[in-house]
């Protein structure tokens, strides 16, 4: 919260164009704290967890129904400090990545609340693009199963346990549940 005063500050010192281009991290920051704080105040607490129970919920029954799938090798992966920045995920990739290199990560993330969407990509500043594999497979099936509602989308707010997967070229998607907004229903709720 204390960065976009700052770097407006410095911007007065800067000419023209330049002090154009110091507004753009100055007004993100500005909306992303805003954002925060207007969470903190107004929104209600929610009963149960969304963010991300529902998506732990979700893996463990789709490990408990896949498990005996022949020809099937699953590995199933439960990070920690996505929140703090995907820490878990990047240190799993870093510990063990290169005995992953052609599995498929599917992140689960927020979905329990919202309408469902396969991500074709993720990223604020880029846009990482999904596998190419995964995201004609979730065509596929969202063909074949249109009373499912699950629709592509791209989700550039924050990172998830996908995105350290995408940057360093490991085949991933996310599935995130989305407000008609584009926000996440109870994010952090």
């Amino acid at each position: 919260f204390i960065a976009s005063p700052i770097l407006l500050a410095a911007s007065q010192w800067l000419d023209g164009y330049w002090r154009i281009a110091a507004l753009i991290p100055t007004l993100y920051l500005a909306f992303a704290s805003l954002t925060l704080i207007h969470r903190e105040f107004w929104n209600k607490y929610t009963p149960g967890a969304n963010d991300n129970a529902s998506g732990v919920a979700a893996v463990l029954e789709a490990a408990a129904r896949l498990k005996d799938y022949p020809g099937a090798e699953l590995s199933v992966l439960l990070t920690g400090a996505e929140e703090a920045g995907t820490y878990g995920m990047a240190r799993f990739l870093e510990r063990h990545g290169a005995g992953y290199r052609d599995a498929y990560f599917i992140n689960l993330d927020n979905i329990g609340s919202g309408r469902l969407h396969y991500m074709h990509g993720e990223g604020m500043f880029p846009v990482f693009k999904a596998t190419p594999a995964l995201l004609a497979a979730c065509e596929r099936v969202a063909a074949r199963r249109s009373d499912l509602g699950v629709t592509p989308g791209v989700y550039t707010l924050l990172s998830t346990d996908a995105m350290p997967a995408l940057v360093r070229g490991f085949k991933a998607i996310s599935f995130l549940a989305v407000s008609d907004a584009g926000l996440l229903p109870n994010w952090h709720w």
